[in-house]
C-alpha cells in the first residue's frame, strides 16, 4: 500500500524535516509566550543560530516537496489524516486528566508534596 523502500523514505524524510520545522517554531513560540519561565537550557546563538537553522529546513522541504511531488503530497495527506486522532486523543487526555485532578482529595497539610 505505502509503495517501495525508496518512497517510504522520501516520505518519511519530509516528516522528518516538518519536525525539525516545528521543534524550531516552537522555541520561538514558547519564549514568547513564557518569557520568565527559568531556562535550565540556552539555546546558543538565539534567535540568529535559530532562524538560520529554521530557514534551512524549510529550504530543504521546499525542495523536497518540488523534487517528489508525489512523496510531498502523501506526507501531507498522512499529517491530514493523523490531525483529528491527534486531537481525539489529546481531548480524551485533557478530559481524562481532569476528572481525576477533580477526584483527588483536598490536601489537608497544604504542601503540594504528595
Amino acid at each position: 500500500m505505502s509503495g517501495t523502500f525508496n518512497e517510504i523514505v522520501a516520505v518519511a524524510a519530509i516528516l522528518f524535516l516538518l519536525i525539525y520545522v516545528s521543534a524550531y517554531i516552537a522555541l520561538f513560540v514558547l519564549r514568547c509566550k513564557e518569557p520568565a519561565t527559568p531556562r535550565p537550557y540556552r539555546a546558543f546563538g538565539y534567535p540568529i543560530t535559530t532562524i538560520i537553522a529554521l530557514a534551512g529546513c524549510v529550504a530543504l522541504w521546499i525542495a523536497a516537496i518540488v523534487e517528489d511531488r508525489r512523496s510531498g503530497l502523501f506526507a501531507a495527506l498522512l499529517l491530514i489524516a493523523c490531525a483529528p486522532l491527534y486531537a481525539w486523543i489529546a481531548h480524551r487526555r485533557w478530559r481524562g486528566e481532569t476528572a481525576i485532578a477533580k477526584m483527588a482529595p483536598p490536601n489537608p497539610t497544604g504542601d503540594d508534596a504528595r
